[in-house]
């Protein structure tokens, strides 16, 4: 009775109904009914839920363009890059910087962590590693935190370069990154029962992979998580 009352209704042919659920459980003492119900309550997998989300404010209009505003930036390595337009990978080869979010979108990801207390995320798609380093400078200036980005192409498109910038910027132990597809990557995470604070997407842009990317992100979060999207007019 514990296994059935923990599975969806429709998959119940007994409580599909409000009357069905009545008439089987007809004549079941009250005491024992509860003792079901909470037995079946117990016996689900839990986790702690975060705090509804809080709403992230735009930041205030500036004349300053984006790149140089000082308020969008959270440490040097994001400012050089930003300054220079370029990026080193780990052989100090200078790459231009064509990958990766910008500073106000960049902040909104370090305040979406730190204004909410997260301490798990899950990227797809990390490229050039700026977002990667808003979330790990954020983990560095909270309470601490674990960020991996899934990104078959870290290797060979992009130099490693994501990694060599969170290096340089102190953060590589707040960062991991999975070399591999998101439709073997995530499903494996699901899996394993790892469950994240905010997942976010940002990988290859059809409509088949994002919808699958989204699939996955919806089964990763915790309760109340955030699942935020980049690109929605591509």
């Amino acid at each position: 009775l514990v296994r059935m009352l923990r599975q969806p209704p429709k998959h119940v042919p007994h409580m599909r109904t409000r009357d069905a659920f009545r008439d089987f459980f007809a004549g079941v003492p009250l005491g024992r009914m509860e003792r079901l119900l909470a037995a079946s309550e117990s016996a689900r997998p839990t986790s702690a839920p975060l705090a509804p989300p809080s709403i992230i404010k735009a930041h205030p209009e500036s004349e300053v363009t984006k790149w140089l505003r000082e308020d969008l930036v959270v440490n040097a390595t994001l400012r050089d890059i930003f300054t220079s337009e370029r990026c080193l990978d780990r052989r100090g080869a200078a790459h231009k910087f064509i990958d990766g979010v910008d500073p106000i979108e960049g902040k909104h990801l370090y305040n979406c962590v730190r204004e909410n207390g997260l301490a798990r995320t899950l990227e797809v798609g990390c490229a050039m590693g700026t977002s990667a380093l808003y979330f790990c400078q954020a983990f560095a200036d909270g309470g601490g935190g674990a960020h991996i980005a899934i990104d078959p192409n870290q290797d060979t498109q992009y130099k490693s370069i994501a990694h060599a910038n969170v290096e340089r910027a102190g953060l590589a132990h707040h960062f991991r990154v999975l070399r591999e597809p998101s439709y073997l990557a995530m499903p494996r995470l699901l899996a394993r029962g790892a469950r994240f604070d905010l997942v976010f997407v940002d990988g290859w842009h059809t409509f088949d992979f994002t919808l699958l990317d989204m699939f996955y992100a919806e089964r990763l979060l915790v309760p109340n998580g955030l699942l935020l999207l980049d690109d929605i007019q591509h």
